[in-house]
């Protein structure tokens, strides 16, 4: 967005002029116009800038009021928010890990004595992201406007009946959409009968320059309220996003940052409250980060179609979900950048460890979920690196990192880090949806490299990794794209992940993407002949007038063939074709491989 590009100078601004006068907002607010000149270029309106000003201002004085220079935090800052310097070089990583066990617990489910695919347990996961549901949509109003967001009434030509692009009943490009689209979207997903969802944060809308603690609850009360009400079948766990409080952006990442300057208690205390109600679970604890770890047992059918058994002889299956808040490692959030920048955040790292070491120990299997993915660019470098060597020592215990914060279609894919160095890498791809991703890798800070090969073994479709280059696959970053459809279509996702009762532990067998195509003359300009192009429609509310969701892509589908030499082309039921055919991290890495010198894939 054009807002971003008075960032830079603003700071800078800010930096130049720090004082500790009682009114040195004063002071400095006419270096701060001349320097950014929003106003003065027209490229967006003066109270969008007063606003932004006003809520980021006094949290870049007082980092910047203490920065020492020349140091690792300066640079840091000149290079993750300015945009101007290299990194530093990355510190060496202090964190302690527990040994791994000797051997691995035996668990009720891996003691049946029929090892047979038909115990395979197959769960449906829906995951959807970054809603930023605006309660101030009006249809009528323009879509065009000087604010990161319109589809409001800013002014009298906007108002409705007077625009000459009015915005539709559903959404536009330009806007953040209306609250009857995420219900509408939650009507299709209940349709597709997961047996959970996963949410991955960012519920408030993109007004940053005019968001209150009063706003940003609202918004809270009306997304969770349609998510309860609509999906009150199934457990919903959600991970919290940068714009989930006020000011935008910043969350202390330690203890001694002023109270009287950013105050997140409230933001965490009523998520708590929320997403202990969206997974029925009264006795949901959350740590002074606004993270939470739990256990999700589930007595599921072995396919999505069939009666729910209780028989005593069904093997029950327990996955732990850990929510970690990533925004206390996103580049963005100004309280970090103090002197010395704390090696692990509110101890969070250390949190993260004991959690999936106590999964490690009771032989559960974890799905990460968060909002900002560890390959984007949002998160600093050290503490990706970090984070990486977290997953690596927990690679047999991860399922997947499931995220969002990009609104694109998105995949990372891991990789060991050089433990001499404590450098590390990770590659993105994109796959599906149109538009810009933010989510580049830190791929200076380690390297990409290595060999990826296809093995038929067995007839199995069974992807082995060979030495080469390329060091260790070790994860999989899932990046869903959003709801709203500032970046494309509004979408979601379902993944069918399965349980081997016979000890083959759990596998990401496929996912389909499902994306919103509206009536005529609404929001993409689509026709009911764009709709044909899609395999699938889930919905038929066409003649109502209401959007139709339709199947976009099954990643199997669209990629299995590149990775599987076996591949028939065909996904039975939604699952996996193949006997050990799955999207796990080798399927991404070889599908990055493949995407590096095919550029048609």
């Amino acid at each position: 967005m054009q807002y971003l590009l008075m960032k830079p100078a603003f700071l800078l601004a800010v930096l130049a002029t720090a004082t500790t006068a009682p009114t040195w907002t004063q002071i400095i607010w006419h270096d701060i116009q001349a320097a950014t000149s929003c106003t003065a270029c027209e490229i967006l309106d003066a109270d969008f800038c007063t606003g932004l000003i006003a809520s980021q201002v006094p949290s870049a004085y007082y980092v910047l009021r203490q920065l020492s220079i020349p140091s690792d935090t300066a640079q840091t800052f000149c290079a993750s928010v300015l945009d101007l310097c290299p990194y530093p070089p990355i510190p060496p990583i202090n964190l302690t890990f527990p040994p791994p066990p000797l051997y691995f617990p035996i668990t009720t489910t891996t003691t049946t004595q029929d090892n047979n695919k038909t115990n395979n347990i197959t769960l449906r996961i829906a995951h959807i992201t970054d809603t930023h549901v605006d309660l101030q949509y009006t249809p009528g109003t323009s879509t065009h406007c000087r604010k990161p967001i319109c589809c409001r009434q800013y002014h009298a030509n906007d108002a409705p009946g007077r625009s000459k692009t009015p915005c539709s009943t559903w959404g536009s490009p330009h806007c953040d959409p209306p609250l009857k689209l995420l219900h509408n979207m939650l009507s299709t997903l209940q349709s597709q009968q997961p047996h959970l969802t996963l949410f991955t944060g960012d519920i408030v809308a993109h007004d940053i320059w005019n968001t209150s603690q009063e706003s940003v609850l609202a918004s809270f009360n009306a997304t969770n309220s349609a998510l309860h009400t609509l999906l009150n079948n199934h457990p919903i766990y959600a991970s919290i996003g940068n714009h989930d409080t006020h000011p935008v952006n910043f969350f202390p990442g330690s203890p001694n940052i002023p109270k009287e300057l950013v105050d997140v208690e409230w933001t965490y205390t009523a998520l708590t409250t929320h997403w202990r109600t969206l997974q029925n679970n009264p006795t949901l604890r959350t740590t002074t980060s606004g993270a939470y770890a739990t256990t999700h047992t589930l007595l599921p059918p072995t396919s999505p179609t069939q009666e729910q058994t209780t028989q005593p002889s069904t093997p029950k299956i327990k996955i732990k979900i850990i929510s970690y808040n990533s925004n206390l490692y996103y580049r963005l959030n100004l309280l970090l950048y103090t002197t010395p920048m704390p090696d692990d955040p509110l101890a969070q790292f250390t949190w993260l460890i004991a959690e999936l070491h106590t999964a490690e120990q009771e032989g559960h299997k974890v799905l990460l979920i968060t909002h900002i993915p560890i390959s984007s660019k949002d998160t600093l470098p050290a503490y990706a690196n970090s984070l990486r060597e977290i997953l690596y020592r927990y690679k047999d215990t991860v399922v997947g990192v499931f995220c969002g914060h990009g609104h694109v279609d998105t995949f990372g894919v891991f990789y060991s880090s050089s433990h001499s160095s404590g450098g590390g890498s990770s590659s993105n791809g994109s796959a599906g949806s149109d538009g810009d991703s933010d989510s580049d890798s830190h791929e200076n800070q380690g390297h990409r490299q290595g060999k990826i090969t296809v093995e038929n073994n067995n007839n199995n479709n069974e992807v082995t990794v060979e030495k080469g280059e390329r060091e260790e696959v070790i994860g999989v970053g899932m990046m869903a794209p959003a709801m709203t459809p500032t970046s494309g279509y509004s979408a979601f996702r379902v993944y069918d992940v399965q349980f081997s009762c016979g000890g083959g532990g759990w596998k990401v067998l496929d996912f389909e993407e499902y994306i919103a195509r509206f009536p005529q003359h609404s929001l993409q300009g689509d026709s009911d002949e764009d709709s044909k192009s899609t395999t699938t429609t889930t919905t038929t509310n066409r003649g109502k007038g209401e959007p139709v969701w339709v199947r976009y892509y099954s990643a199997m589908e669209a990629y299995g063939k590149y990775v599987y030499p076996n591949w028939a082309g065909t996904v039975p039921n939604g699952i996996g074709a193949g006997g050990g055919a799955d999207i796990g991290p080798h399927f991404w890495a070889k599908l990055t491989d493949v995407m590096e010198t095919d550029w048609n894939v």
